[in-house]
């Protein structure tokens, strides 16, 4: 009946096979995967002195924020103050939506991706 289905930072690991379902569901992930991820990974980045944060887009599998990435943005954090960047984090993850009920899809370049790599 549905023509798609996302998921919204969903906290928690869903258990089921998603192989069973014909269309993918997408998760909307308040991290750049796949160097920031799980449950409040923002806040986890900034303890971790990660340089950016971000949102992505991936389609759900049947393991923990790793399914195909679909579209992610980022930014880079000029300060540490948690509330600031966490609303950061949201307000892109919604303008990450936005765009890719509109068909539009973003992409991190390579040497912020390295940059995070490098940073674990």
């Amino acid at each position: 009946k549905y023509n798609l289905i996302i998921s919204i930072g969903c906290p928690c690991l869903i258990k089921t096979n998603f192989e069973n379902y014909k269309k993918p569901i997408y998760n909307i992930h308040g991290g750049i995967i796949p160097f920031q991820i799980g449950r409040f990974s923002p806040l986890k980045s900034l303890q971790k002195d990660n340089k950016y944060l971000g949102s992505t887009i991936h389609i759900i599998d049947n393991y923990f924020d790793s399914g195909k990435i679909i579209s992610q943005d980022y930014f880079k954090i000029k300060n540490k103050e948690k509330i600031y960047n966490y609303n950061n984090v949201l307000k892109l993850s919604s303008e990450l939506m936005s765009e890719f009920i509109s068909n539009k899809f973003k992409y991190i370049p390579n040497n912020i991706l390295e940059d995070l790599r490098n940073n674990l």
